[in-house]
């Protein structure tokens, strides 16, 4: 499933002329995407922890700071760095 789904966003991504970047998912729960320390949830009995706070202070949904992370990493941001991301609407393509 997932390598299928990783060959054909490769593809589409190869085939609209845009650069795809494969980005490790290791730690990405774990991971606050505000100060990038390994603070959140770990082990099988800590899996069903949705929601967790960093000691910085952040506060996280565990899968929408994984994707934060993953899409930095992704462009190239630092996740030391508090930058907003755009991102860019493409018309007629699916």
């Amino acid at each position: 499933g997932i390598a299928q789904l990783r060959n054909f966003i490769i593809y589409k991504g190869s085939s609209c002329g845009r650069k795809v970047e494969l980005v490790s998912s290791k730690n990405t729960t774990r991971t606050c995407s505000e100060c990038r320390a390994l603070t959140g949830p770990t082990g099988l009995n800590e899996l069903s922890v949705r929601f967790w706070e960093c000691a910085c202070g952040a506060q996280h949904s565990r899968d929408i700071n994984a994707s934060k992370v993953i899409l930095k990493t992704g462009l190239g941001l630092s996740l030391e760095q508090n930058v907003e991301v755009e991102t860019e609407t493409i018309k007629g393509s699916v």
